[in-house]
């Protein structure tokens, strides 16, 4: 237990953001685009994608500035009475990151395009019951007499992709792409099983921990025992290439143009990894009894300034260590989005985004509007709302000085001005070579409205 309580700890730490590309899909004939839909293209006949980065978290219900307040002597002082006030029945922290190391695509005719590159990722999700934080802070008498849920569903891994794909065109007015991806994982960290119950007597105040509870790990957790166990964070993460922790996934998307009308869908990470190699899983299963009403705070003591602690608990615990292998499924993504060319210049959009992560479906929406300055710059806004949280306002823009292309994307820029009293925030930088720029009077019809430079 204590070391699902160490992960939510460091998952904490990082600055805030969200959970999926929502501005960057609008940017057409922009390389970063096609992470949302493979059909997507580039307009370039050659495209080289530099290393870059793209970074994302959020949390549910209550920010920075509901846990932290200041006081008139300028000491910060923690708020958890106010946060658990805050909590619902379920709550949730997100992350992500990836960073693009080389990507390149080339055009095939007017329509068709391949391309292959390498992205290194990062994943990481917990869902929590209100009842952990609350016990943690306030202890468990204020449940005497009843049973309460407090396992959380833990997900992180780290991993590598390489990835080839292509996108043909279908008729005059459809193209199709695809892309398969090979995964080789770093390390992982996730539940298998998450019922943790506890009940407090109301007669002697015992507590009773009830409990089929599994924690699988690579590179992680190296546990011995509550005195002799490690925590430790992966190093050297471009490591691990082909060491037996792999997998595929696919992503696959459709792009159609009317005139003035363009329809895209996708779907991304459909697929997941098998870990095989320092594969440890952490079983705890079956009843167990504490005397007395502080039996999370006494878990949470520091075993080595009081050794007794960790005694009791080898006792009462009894936690079994087996080396199974486990899969991670991806958490798949879907884009379901309509633009409009209002002018030459200017487009207006609309996009419905879904991710099911963990059983949890994570739905937003958003809207856009975008415009071609020149040929050296195009910026664009978007609106999103996602659940619990609706007002994110996101800008994006790409700059390019001969074959140089700069792009930027953030989907909730009100995060770098209010930093405190956000839940989300997101970045995407890019870095782009192009050669051989293809205008609307090279391309053929399906596709002259989606070139992103005039």
């Amino acid at each position: 237990m204590r070391y699902l309580l160490l992960f939510l700890s460091i998952t904490l730490g990082p600055a805030l953001e969200a959970q999926s590309d929502l501005g960057v899909h609008f940017m057409r004939g922009v390389w970063q685009s096609n992470v949302t839909n493979p059909a997507l293209l580039p307009d370039h006949r050659v495209t080289i994608a530099l290393p870059g980065l793209h970074n994302q978290f959020s949390f549910d219900n209550f920010s920075y500035n509901d846990l932290v307040s200041t006081r008139a002597d300028g000491r910060s002082v923690l708020q958890i009475d106010k946060v658990l006030t805050l909590l619902q029945e379920e709550n949730a922290i997100r992350e992500s990151i990836s960073i693009p190391t080389f990507s390149i695509a080339v055009r095939i005719g007017d329509n068709g395009m391949i391309m292959g590159g390498h992205t290194y990722r990062g994943q990481g999700f917990m869902q929590y019951p209100k009842e952990l934080p609350s016990l943690i802070w306030q202890g468990n008498a204020q449940y005497i007499g009843e049973e309460i849920s407090i396992g959380p569903d833990v997900m992180a891994h780290i991993f590598q992709e390489f990835y080839v794909g292509g996108a043909v065109p279908v008729g005059d007015f459809l193209v199709i792409g695809g892309k398969v991806k090979f995964l080789s994982g770093k390390s992982s960290l996730e539940t298998s099983r998450t019922d943790l119950r506890l009940f407090t007597s109301d007669d002697i105040y015992q507590s009773t921990l009830f409990s089929d509870y599994q924690v699988n790990s690579t590179g992680i957790i190296d546990y011995e025992g509550f005195t002799a166990s490690r925590f430790t964070l992966p190093n050297r993460p471009f490591s691990g290439f082909g060491g037996g922790n792999n997998g595929f996934a696919v992503d696959v998307g459709a792009v159609s143009t009317f005139g003035d009308v363009t329809i895209a869908a996708s779907a991304l990470d459909l697929g997941g990894l098998v870990w095989k190699t320092d594969v440890e899983n952490q079983i705890l299963r079956g009843t167990y009894t504490y005397q007395g009403l502080d039996i999370l705070e006494e878990t949470l003591l520091d075993s080595i300034t009081i050794g007794s602690v960790t005694d009791t608990l080898e006792t009462i615990y009894d936690i079994q260590t087996t080396n199974a292998n486990f899969t991670t499924v991806l958490p798949p993504r879907f884009y379901v989005s309509a633009s409009f060319s209002i002018s030459e210049k200017l487009r207006f959009g609309g996009l419905i985004n879904g991710e099911l992560n963990r059983g949890n479906l994570l739905p937003a929406a958003a809207i856009s509007l975008h415009f071609d300055a020149s040929p050296h710059i195009s910026f664009g806004g978007v609106y999103s709302a996602r659940r619990e949280q609706y007002l994110n306002l996101g800008i994006h823009t790409a700059m390019r000085l001969g074959p140089l292309q700069f792009v930027a994307a953030t989907d909730n820029i009100l995060t770098a001005f209010q930093p405190g009293d956000s839940q989300t925030a997101h970045i995407r930088i890019g870095l782009n070579l192009g050669f051989d720029y293809i205008g609307p009077d090279k391309e053929s019809p399906w596709n002259r409205e989606e070139s992103f430079f005039r």
